[in-house]
């Protein structure tokens, strides 16, 4: 018995501490795979008395999970306006324009929002597809526009397959292009997307409750806030 309780004061001061647990996290649908777990799984190896779980949601989802205390962390595009969650920015991904490779500004490889204005976007029904509509639009009516969209009813990976068939413009995170199948690939023009703030941008971190969050999780934010200068 007191060997027992020995053990279970010691497994208690180490999980108060942050030492050990197991932390739920959650990963917004338009993160590409395989990204954060490297990123986390790297922290594990390091602290073996941490793991992690994993649930893919839409962005909502996910913050009614942190508030529901269903999840301890979740990874999605910042930034949260109006949110109860404390966030850490992480990384950014370039948006980028994806069109046949016979279109006229395929050529040019760099291209301003007014230059696309008359071209028809096509926009995948997921939540990717929300956010690239958001920031179409942002971005064209600061340019003076307003452009025309035709939602799809796939995702927004799958649109590029019709952008190539020359159905419209798509938009893409730059790092979704190395999940694209080389026959699709040889089929389309990557153009990067200025503004007068520069090359556009998705960013993306992680979001926690700001007043309730577990000790091990914690510990985990501590070492994203010393690694997000290196993502």
């Amino acid at each position: 018995m007191l060997d027992g309780t020995v053990g279970l004061y010691e497994r208690t001061r180490r999980w108060s501490r942050g030492e050990t647990g197991v932390i739920s996290v959650g990963v917004q649908g338009s993160i590409p795979p395989g990204r954060i777990s490297a990123i986390l799984e790297s922290y594990s190896l390091a602290q073996p008395g941490i793991s992690f779980t994993y649930r893919d949601n839409a962005k909502k989802e996910l913050l009614q999970a942190l508030e529901q205390e269903e999840i301890d962390l979740a990874i999605m595009t910042l930034p949260l306006p109006g949110s109860m969650a404390a966030t850490i920015p992480l990384w950014s991904d370039r948006v980028v324009a994806i069109m046949p490779v016979e279109h006229p500004i395929a050529q040019v490889g760099t291209a301003s929002w007014a230059e696309l204005h008359d071209g028809i976007f096509l926009i995948g029904k997921d939540d990717t597809g929300d956010e690239l509509l958001a920031l179409l639009m942002r971005k064209m009516r600061q340019a003076g526009f307003v452009p025309v969209t035709r939602q799809e009813a796939v995702r927004s990976l799958r649109v590029v397959a019709l952008a190539a068939n020359g159905s419209g413009i798509a938009l893409l995170p730059d790092a979704w292009l190395g999940f694209l199948p080389a026959a699709i690939r040889e089929r389309i023009a990557v153009v990067e997307v200025i503004d007068g703030d520069g090359f556009s941008h998705f960013a993306y971190g992680a979001a926690w409750h700001r007043e309730r969050c577990p000790p091990a999780a914690r510990t985990v934010i501590r070492f994203l806030e010393q690694q997000a200068a290196a993502f």
